[in-house]
């Protein structure tokens, strides 16, 4: 998905606001699959995947760009959803930094 094809009419205040932040420190790259990867600019962490801080039950915390991409886009709560893991399609980019919501997958995983 382009950047300038997301349906905003889609999304709550919260989640459009949680967007147009992320944005700011977001630039569009095409791949070498042709795909338009969202890659981020802000902070990673030492892994080198992208995070942003956000507040979340009154606490900061630092949340993978993946997850905050499931939360905006498809309504998984930042918190108290650890029996999905939201991971990469490397056959969409293997671009390390893209946070792009079309480029991941969500799995569910057994948390007995």
């Amino acid at each position: 998905m382009k950047i300038s094809e997301i349906d905003w009419s889609l999304l709550d205040l919260e989640r459009k606001l949680t967007l147009q932040r992320l944005l700011i420190n977001t630039v569009e790259q095409p791949n070498d699959n042709g795909e338009m990867c969202w890659v981020w600019k802000g902070a990673h962490a030492g892994s080198g995947m992208p995070h942003a801080t956000f507040t979340v039950s009154g606490r900061a915390r630092q949340i993978g760009l993946n997850r905050i991409a499931w939360y905006i886009f498809h309504g998984m709560p930042l918190e108290g959803s650890k029996s999905i893991q939201i991971r990469k399609n490397t056959e969409a980019c293997d671009e390390q930094m893209c946070w792009n919501p079309d480029h991941y997958d969500s799995v569910e995983t057994d948390t007995e």
